[in-house]
């Protein structure tokens, strides 16, 4: 028997099986990519931690927890929505704060800040500036109202803008958005300005699908910063919704090519947001 033959075939063999089963994967995960109905968390989480992504929308990991910082910003939204909606007025925002806060099973603070959040959102709601007290041209048209479009003509999308407003005056749409953190424009610290350009990136995709949808431009974009009690004007600009849009599209094809799905360890995401936190992640809570 010819061995060096027979193992030279036998190699060959393997190898072919390695690039099926690896374009099987590979088709596999791309039907995945184009049959999901994306939204901009979804897209952002794979930018955050792909093993993250990776454990929630192809294992489908079920052991998902919820974190403080969420809990926290989604009260005041809740509440947020009710007063837009015409169901709270502004001297009981505070006092629905509260009941919603009390009512609701919360995940420990971390940095034992849970009295510092609680004053944040009260003095928030004291101080509390509707957006159209700014701008009286401005009338709601949506609050939380959840849209779909699709980006590039491929990829279903999902978003619910916190607050969709019209300008009476000229027709056109002002898409706000609801954010935690103490944010300001023109500021020299790079972490705030990173944050808001992932809030800002988010927007221009909403407004892709706002003008998709109602045929109607979008002429300006806000940020409610809730902590910093101020509202932010970004303006709006054609180049920024393209860049957004290009960004997206490539992210996604990133992901139908993508093999490894690493971490991407960073201390305060993985200890403190990650979904995955408390199990077997290396760089989780339970970290040894």
């Amino acid at each position: 028997m010819d061995y060096k033959r027979t193992y030279t075939k036998s190699c060959h063999f393997q190898s072919q099986c390695t690039v099926l089963i690896n374009m099987g994967k590979y088709f596999g995960q791309k039907k995945i990519v184009d049959d999901m109905i994306w939204s901009f968390s979804r897209y952002k989480s794979f930018v955050q931690c792909p093993r993250q992504w990776e454990r929630a929308y192809i294992l489908k990991d079920p052991t998902r927890i919820d974190n403080y910082y969420a809990q926290w910003g989604s009260i005041c939204h809740q509440v947020l929505q009710e007063h837009y909606k015409g169901e709270l007025n502004k001297g009981k925002m505070k006092d629905r704060f509260l009941d919603l806060y009390n009512a609701t099973t919360m995940m420990p603070c971390p940095f034992k800040g849970e009295e510092k959040h609680i004053e944040a959102a009260c003095d928030y709601f004291d101080e509390f500036e509707d957006i159209r007290k700014q701008n009286e041209s401005l009338e709601v048209f949506a609050v939380e109202k959840e849209l779909r479009c699709t980006i590039n003509g491929w990829y279903w999308f999902k978003f619910i803008p916190d607050l969709l407003l019209v300008n009476r005056e000229t027709g056109n749409f002002v898409i706000a958005d609801h954010k935690s953190s103490d944010l300001k424009l023109g500021t020299k610290n790079k972490a705030i300005n990173e944050k808001i350009a992932g809030y800002e990136e988010q927007l221009y995709i909403y407004s892709i699908g706002v003008q998709q949808l109602y045929g109607r431009p979008v002429e300006k974009l806000y940020i409610n910063s809730i902590k910093g009690k101020r509202w932010l004007d970004l303006g709006f600009d054609k180049e920024k919704q393209k860049d957004a849009k290009g960004a997206f599209i490539y992210t996604v094809n990133e992901i139908a090519q993508e093999e490894k799905f690493e971490c991407k360890p960073d201390n305060f995401m993985c200890k403190n947001l990650c979904q995955y936190r408390v199990n077997d992640c290396p760089h989780g809570y339970f970290e040894k």
